[in-house]
């Protein structure tokens, strides 16, 4: 179930083989605390990336409120607001199946 946030992630397939992506479960920070989670599966089914193909990905984020408080008052002190995304995308390669962790660490706002 997806909450009203959303995350827009721009990803490549950086290596030299062709990659099945099946989805992926991420946790997003904001000053280094907490404020959501969510998983993402490729609307249609299983996603095609061929080497070098770029794809942008939107996926909705579940709220954790406690976070989200504590960044706003972050904010409102006058702190930094660094975003991150971590978390594993499940993936097939044509020798079998592999969940891969990732993470980014400077995203834009927009």
């Amino acid at each position: 179930m997806g909450g009203d946030l959303q995350v827009r992630l721009r990803v490549r397939n950086l290596t030299i083989v062709p990659v099945r992506v099946r989805g992926a479960s991420y946790r997003v920070q904001i000053g280094g605390r907490s404020v959501g989670h969510g998983s993402w599966t490729p609307p249609g089914g299983v996603q095609y990336f061929a080497p070098g193909q770029a794809a942008v990905i939107v996926a909705s984020v579940d709220p954790e409120v406690s976070g989200a408080l504590g960044s706003l008052w972050d904010r409102v002190r006058g702190r930094g607001m660094p975003i991150a995304v971590h978390g594993e995308i499940a993936a097939d390669l044509f020798v079998g199946s592999i969940t891969v962790p990732f993470e980014v660490s400077r995203v834009r706002r927009d």
